[in-house]
């Protein structure tokens, strides 16, 4: 959702019907934590590298969760010109492909989040990745275009460093 007003209402209305929810507010970080504080709202988790006014929640019970910053993973997106209904699935496979079966939680997130983030997921995908996987995820995406004939989509994939994961 867009707002913390919005995400309180539907966890009060779930809350209330007894069902389970999660709710994710797209706004920057800062602002969020602004709204919280005026609104009396207490996340449980709270991310390791928050810094500033967003401390104040760990000495009110809300537990840090995250991995210290890795310079070895980076957050790789990859994106298409056209035909994204086709194409997303085959990169996601690649990705899918690469991350460790065991590694439950980027293995739901690359089968999931296309699904929860709709709009905003329609034609870019993405995931951290270890430096290894990100070149195995390379390879294998421009091998998956060359096997296709390789002019039908363009590909792009960004990587960006992440401070914890």
């Amino acid at each position: 959702v867009t707002s913390l007003e919005e995400a309180l209402r539907i966890l009060k209305n779930e809350i209330r019907k007894r069902q389970p929810v999660s709710v994710a507010v797209g706004i920057s970080p800062e602002n969020l934590v602004v709204e919280m504080l005026d609104r009396g709202v207490l996340p449980d988790l709270l991310p390791h590298f928050l810094d500033g006014p967003g401390r104040v929640f760990l000495g009110q019970g809300a537990l840090e969760v995250g991995l210290p910053a890795n310079r070895d993973r980076a957050f790789v997106l990859w994106a298409v010109d056209r035909d994204s209904g086709r194409w997303l699935p085959k990169l996601d496979g690649c990705a899918i492909s690469i991350v460790p079966s065991e590694d439950v939680p980027r293995q739901r997130w690359l089968r999931l989040a296309p699904r929860y983030l709709g709009r905003m997921a329609q034609r870019r995908h993405g995931v951290v990745f270890t430096a290894e996987e990100a070149a195995r995820f390379r390879a294998e995406a421009e091998a998956l275009i060359a096997a296709d004939g390789g002019g039908s989509v363009q590909v792009e994939i960004l990587e960006e460093q992440v401070g914890g994961v």
